[in-house]
């Protein structure tokens, strides 16, 4: 039922058909899944995929054929057998603790925006201290697409120890799948595909990670940062801002791309020098204490930019997300302006709804690295939540927006990052955050029996800087601290939301 209710061209039965009528089906679609996991046998029928490409970008050129994404359309039921091993194969992962730390795609409780805030987080530390951070973004080309299914076999019965008919399954998964690409009503002929695992299904994306996991113990050897998010790669490293530590530093992250080339190569793999950035981060002053003119990965020389996308916040090499918040002003404004337009046609409801759509969670997307950045880059933000809010309400420009927000019950930017915040702490302090989050945040434990001992507070680390109070191991123990004890003791996440919602909205409104 958790399914996506999309269906593919393969599908006999649609499958919100299936879901409607599930009492009927699923005593079929057990029998099915148990036979397939008993025999070690993935059907054949169900290993048949349509492929219809799909444009990466937009304002990509669409005659450019490494633009599109090869997404395939795979049938509900095998899809169903996927869910069931995949699960198994994260409880088991679990168990053991058999996953990369610092990979954060396709776990529970991981995401794009946890990984951001632990990467800004280390490099507005460093920044606080006088440091600089030289970060580099790998991307691996048409990662999904040459994966060799016997290395792969093989990481999963070394690695993971799956072995006799778990392992049989899993060469009958990869064995054999074929695949017609359709454009329009033209469908191709089937091609065997001897590599890769299908990007649409539920095991490719585990499996990938799975794959790649060998990278980590090349970044690991030279005492390098990093974060892995699926095909996405982030190295990083802090250094004194002397141009000795910058040469030898930078020396260092050379070395590893170039192993981790080499490892690529080896294991079918390719590195996308074309898309690989290189963003040195640090104070103005600090900057202009050392000259990285480049960074040489094969024979590409790549130069330091000035703002990269990463996991879909820009940033900068101040980190003043500045770049960021121009993106989404632009692509917010554009939509709330294509939304007036058609205002007089939707009510309210539909209205609000295709607000969230388009900007809501724009303005929610990555907030968390938004914590007290100037009030003048907020406001612009708070502009565009306003704006929406009029359309909604079909409020003149000359009315109040409090009460509008307050009608509509939307928080205020300001206290919507706020939100985000303590939601990853509560998170964090309550085994539903990745590990890497949570290790930033300390309880406060007195050597003798306080008061305060009771009180569920959070160490506050001492900062320099601004740098160092937007840090999250700095902001999130500060302003967890202020909250009332009663949201501070909240075990459970939902009413955990619900009362913060409304503790802040009555420090906004005065309730």
């Amino acid at each position: 039922m958790k399914s996506p209710s999309k269906s593919c061209e393969l599908d006999p039965v649609s499958t919100s058909m299936i879901k409607q009528n599930i009492d009927i089906f699923v005593p079929y679609i057990t029998k099915l899944v148990n036979e397939s996991l008993s025999s070690g046998c993935f059907p054949d029928s169900l290993k048949v995929s349509y492929i219809r490409p799909l444009i990466k970008k937009p304002n990509l050129d669409k005659e450019i054929f490494k633009n599109y994404r090869p997404v395939a359309n795979l049938k509900y039921l095998g899809k169903v057998i996927e869910r069931v091993v995949s699960s198994r194969i994260s409880d088991h992962i679990h168990t053991f603790n058999l996953s990369d730390v610092f990979q954060s795609a396709y776990k529970p409780f991981h995401g794009t925006e946890a990984a951001l805030v632990r990467v800004s987080n280390d490099i507005l530390s460093a920044m606080d201290n006088g440091n600089l951070t030289a970060l580099v973004l790998l991307d691996l080309s048409a990662a999904f697409d040459t994966v060799d299914h016997n290395i792969l076999l093989s990481r999963l019965q070394n690695h993971l120890g799956i072995e006799d008919t778990a392992l049989a399954w899993c060469k009958s998964y990869l064995y054999n799948r074929t695949q017609h690409v359709c454009i329009g009503t033209a469908i191709s002929d089937p091609v065997v595909l001897n590599y890769s695992v299908p990007q649409g299904s539920v095991l490719g994306p585990q499996w990938f990670t799975l794959y790649t996991l060998p990278i980590r113990d090349i970044i690991l050897k030279f005492n390098l940062n990093y974060h892995v998010y699926a095909d996405d790669t982030q190295l990083y490293i802090t250094f004194k801002s002397s141009q000795e530590n910058a040469n030898a530093s930078i020396a260092r992250l050379e070395k590893c791309i170039q192993e981790i080339r080499r490892w690529t190569q080896q294991n079918f793999l390719k590195l996308n020098d074309d898309k690989t950035e290189f963003l040195l981060f640090g104070s103005r002053q600090q900057l202009t204490k050392v000259s990285v003119p480049y960074i040489s990965i094969g024979d590409a020389r790549i130069a330091p930019s000035l703002k990269a996308r990463n996991l879909g916040v820009i940033f900068d090499s101040s980190m003043t997300l500045q770049p960021h918040i121009n993106n989404i002003v632009r692509l917010s404004s554009y939509h709330i302006r294509n939304i007036g337009k058609i205002r007089k046609y939707l009510d309210k409801s539909a209205t609000e709804k295709v607000i969230h759509a388009f900007v809501t969670s724009r303005l929610d997307n990555g907030n968390a690295l938004l914590y007290s950045l100037p009030n003048n880059q907020i406001s612009r933000l708070q502009r565009l939540q306003n704006t929406a809010a009029r359309i909604v309400t079909l409020s003149r420009k000359s009315c109040s927006i409090t009460p509008i927000l307050k009608q509509l019950h939307w928080l205020p930017i300001s206290q919507r990052i706020i939100f985000k915040l303590m939601l990853i702490v509560h998170k964090a302090l309550n085994g539903k955050a990745p590990h890497y989050i949570s290790e930033l945040l300390q309880v406060y434990t007195p050597s003798r029996n306080l008061r305060s001992s009771s009180m569920l507070l959070l160490i506050e680390p001492k900062s320099r800087h601004s740098w160092g109070d937007r840090s999250f191991s700095s902001a999130a123990p500060r302003i967890w601290n202020s909250l009332p004890l009663n949201l501070r003791s909240c075990l459970c996440t939902a009413k955990f939301k619900s009362l913060l919602k409304t503790y802040l909205m009555s420090q906004v409104f005065n309730d």
